[in-house]
């Protein structure tokens, strides 16, 4: 039976073992009363000073992105998201029926980091697919899961995977979902980000409702569609806690870690609830 069909509302008292030796990142409410999208709009809010993402550039120069920062340009990918998708959704209302919003792209961690959550707090689910799959692969994820549109990443392999994909789709009869462009850097975190801000209206999804949806390997045969629900999401969320090592406000090396990878997409819940 599925972990999924156990859920226990409000989550146990955790261990206290992450948010001890920190002065910036204030820490959320661990109960489950705020879905991991949700906890975007708590740190915005309540972490002002805590950095989330430290890179450096080809010059060596360090740049450091803050929380508020960070949850903003979530918003702003969340934007773009319900521009994209048309259904009978108000500007101030939560979806009525969440999409599903794949992506084929290998672009930065932050940028990727971001589109993800963007997703999700716009009320969508969002499935990020490995761009080593082959266009059948791809084809038949797309078509499992019934997503309506396809960001994809400008370098011309993408693009080809993208378009050889669609064809598949489109020979077999299938509903094709539409193309998007992978949003750049720069389009995301723009300067002075506070000005002009316009979040998202809030969201609280159901906890059996998709949030995730990742895939196996396809070693053996075609991948296949692995959903995380909002739930198992919060509980993947806290697995810091069960650990012995106090990571916030530890900086971890995560740029090699592929945002299509579980290990990848597990930062964006991590990061709200334990650590930068």
């Amino acid at each position: 039976m599925s972990p999924d069909d156990y859920k226990a509302l409000p989550v146990p008292p955790l261990p206290p073992t992450q948010c001890l030796n920190t002065t910036t990142f204030t820490q959320p409410k661990l109960d489950g009363s705020l879905s991991v999208p949700e906890l975007y709009d708590w740190h915005l809010e309540h972490s002002p000073n805590h950095p989330l993402f430290v890179f450096s550039d080809e010059q060596g120069i360090s740049t450091t992105i803050y929380w508020p920062e960070a949850a903003r340009a979530v918003h702003r990918a969340g934007h773009l998201v319900r521009s994209l998708v048309q259904d009978d959704t108000s500007k101030t209302a939560q979806p009525s029926k969440p999409r599903v919003l794949a992506v084929l792209a290998a672009t930065d961690s932050v940028t990727f980091f971001t589109l993800l959550v963007g997703v999700m707090r716009a009320g969508h689910t969002v499935f990020p697919i490995s761009p080593r799959n082959s266009a059948q692969a791809v084809a038949h994820l797309l078509t499992k899961t019934n997503a309506t549109h396809l960001f994809v990443g400008p370098e011309v392999a993408f693009q080809d995977l993208a378009a050889a994909s669609l064809k598949v789709i489109s020979s077999s009869g299938g509903s094709v979902p539409a193309l998007a462009a992978m949003p750049s850097f720069e389009e995301l975190y723009v300067k002075d980000s506070a000005k002009n801000f316009v979040p998202l209206p809030p969201v609280k999804p159901e906890w059996d409702s998709a949030a995730v949806i990742m895939h196996s390997s396809g070693s053996t045969a075609f991948p296949k569609p692995i959903v995380w629900t909002h739930y198992r999401y919060l509980l993947l969320s806290i697995v810091p806690y069960l650990g012995e090592r106090d990571l916030t406000s530890q900086r971890l090396a995560c740029h090699s870690l592929p945002m299509y990878h579980g290990m990848g997409i597990m930062q964006t819940g991590w990061t709200v609830r334990a650590r930068s």
